[in-house]
């Protein structure tokens, strides 16, 4: 069994940041170096919903007409299955490469049964088109896997999965005054419950359990940034982040 042998709080606002932005950002963790402070774990966090669900650098995808194709961008902010719809097929008429119209539509829940899925349609079938995506957020809210090349059939083309129409539900708290066996997450926190706009707060439950080792000590300036579970950056727009963290040494109970 293993105790906490000393322990040291440090209250972590990345208002007060020396360099970056609120998202990513260092900070000064001055760790008493007569102390042999070997964990650390994040008690407790508030972290601003403010991220869209479709951000900038995550937004986009290619649309293929025949042998011309043009690179596709959703303008950043959040967007419900409604509103995603009509600015995917405003985008995709406006750059078609060949002048075609597209529009995008999904089922009527009040008369029919609603599979997720997004029906997308061009006005002219005899062009061979395509929808690529690659690996970036855009392929759940299009509703097709990653990396791959989806193909119009007589003017149409149905979305492979349930579109996901939601701000990314995980959050990774990554530090560089963390290790965790090869990578740098401090904490993973799940966020679909939380409204859009609304804080995510968060309260360990489990110090030991949820602690990290702290990485070697070369610095007092140490790096938080956040992503996503598959580690793309979240960008909270300007909104900052607070974690109290605990710092402490822990020992064995059998070595007392």
């Amino acid at each position: 069994m293993n105790y906490i042998r000393d322990k040291k709080i440090f209250y972590i606002n990345s208002r007060n940041r020396q360099h970056g932005t609120d998202n990513d950002f260092e900070v000064v963790v001055d760790l008493p170096v007569h102390q042999k402070y070997n964990k650390i774990c994040i008690l407790s966090a508030i972290i601003p919903k403010s991220y869209y669900n479709v951000q900038a650098e995550w937004n986009t995808f290619i649309l293929k007409e025949d042998d011309k194709q043009v690179t596709i961008s959703i303008p950043p902010a959040n967007y419900n299955r409604r509103s995603l719809a009509k600015q995917l097929a405003y985008e995709m008429s406006n750059a078609s490469p060949n002048g075609l119209s597209y529009n995008v539509t999904f089922p009527n829940s009040l008369i029919d049964g609603d599979d997720g899925k997004y029906l997308y349609t061009v006005d002219n079938p005899n062009f061979d088109c395509y929808i690529i995506v690659d690996d970036n957020g855009m392929y759940e809210l299009l509703g097709f896997n990653p990396n791959t090349i989806n193909r119009f059939v007589d003017g149409k083309l149905k979305s492979t999965n349930v579109c996901k129409i939601q701000s990314e539900d995980v959050i990774r708290i990554h530090s560089s005054i963390s290790s965790n066996d090869g990578d740098d997450v401090l904490l993973e926190i799940y966020a679909s419950s939380t409204q859009t706009f609304s804080n995510i707060v968060w309260s360990c439950p489990d110090v030991f359990a949820y602690s990290r080792d702290i990485s070697r000590r070369t610095t007092n300036v140490y790096r938080f940034y956040l992503t996503n579970e598959d580690n793309q950056p979240l960008d909270l727009n300007g909104l900052n982040v607070c974690f109290t963290i605990m710092v402490y040494e822990t020992t064995s109970l059998f070595s007392r």
